[in-house]
């Protein structure tokens, strides 16, 4: 779906690394708002790019553990014991 919309221009795009449709029921509003207006930045080659404020990575983070409390993860629980790291860290 994330490509889909990316090749064919439609639509406002979450970034793909929080786009899946099970994660949709643990993303809060205003992480999704957030996360709607990336950052533009210049990378070490020049180029313009786009990211995130480092400050929302807590929120991804969190959406990962309630999607794997949920059992919305059962198949990739090491996602959600990765962002729980990263939490705490």
């Amino acid at each position: 779906m994330y490509w889909d919309k990316k090749r064919k221009g439609k639509g406002a795009l979450l970034p793909e690394y929080i786009s899946a449709n099970y994660l949709k029921p643990f993303i809060p509003e205003k992480l999704h708002a957030s996360l709607l207006e990336p950052i533009n930045y210049k990378t070490k080659k020049g180029e313009i790019s786009e990211g995130i404020d480092a400050v929302l990575l807590a929120d991804i983070c969190d959406v990962y553990v309630k999607a794997d409390e949920n059992g919305a993860l059962k198949n990739n629980p090491h996602i959600a014991q990765n962002a729980y790291k990263l939490i705490l860290g």
